[in-house]
């Protein structure tokens, strides 16, 4: 092999290492909490949210909402760790029997864990839409999920 082919040889070799470091190194140093940070595009109760979600289609209420930041205020219903995921999932009563509301905590804290039934809270979150049962589905509620959630001090 010539002296020129190997020198190119080696710089790109060097080019590759330089790059892949640097990706790496963005990667891992790269803001990615799994909370939401943004400010809120529609503040909620959860009363009026899920009043929402039942009189309209699910498909027209997921358009408007999925993917988008909700602040959203309301009463803890129950809070359940889930400790493979190292995430905790908090739901909030909705006023209605077969409706669960869940927020899920990206991370365990303290702070979400001491959180108890009848607390009043707000949090805000990316939201992930409501499921509607089918009429011959065998599970009858009415799932809103909530993702990337935080508290908001109030």
């Amino acid at each position: 092999m010539k002296l020129a082919n190997r020198k190119n040889l080696i710089m790109l070799t060097l080019t590759v290492i330089l790059v892949s470091v640097a990706v790496v190194f963005f990667m891992a140093t790269e803001s990615n909490s799994g909370v939401v940070e943004d400010e809120a595009n529609f503040k909620v109760t959860v009363s009026d949210w899920v009043k929402e979600g039942l009189e309209t289609s699910d498909s027209s209420f997921n358009k408007k909402y999925v993917g988008q930041i909700i602040e959203i205020t309301g009463k803890v219903a129950s809070v359940n760790e889930l400790e493979a995921q190292n995430s905790t999932n908090v739901k909030l009563e909705s006023g209605q029997e077969e409706v669960i509301v869940g927020a899920l905590f990206n991370k365990t804290s303290k702070e979400v864990q001491q959180l108890a039934p009848g607390q009043d809270v707000t949090v805000v979150c990316e939201c992930n839409g409501v499921s509607k049962p089918e009429e011959d589905d065998l599970i009858s509620e009415v799932l809103f999920t909530l993702k990337h959630c935080q508290l908001k001090n109030n």
